[in-house]
């Protein structure tokens, strides 16, 4: 599969699309008057301070033949 023939699912961009979809146009306004807190939520864990958090992006590079 060829990533830039084939198109390959960006998970930001399908965010995007979902909130498009479900918002329309104007998503960033009706999105964030719609969103609730929910207090009895769990905590959330994040990495320790002293531990690096790596981030994984896929790169495609076309050279020329």
């Amino acid at each position: 599969m060829d990533p830039w023939v084939d198109g390959e699912t960006d998970r930001g961009e399908q965010l995007r699309l979902e909130l498009l979809a479900a918002y329309g146009p104007d998503w960033p306004f009706r999105f964030a008057e719609n969103l609730r807190f929910d207090p009895d939520a769990e905590p959330i864990e994040f990495a320790p301070a002293d531990q690096s958090v790596g981030v994984v992006r896929k790169v495609f590079l076309r050279l020329p033949m």
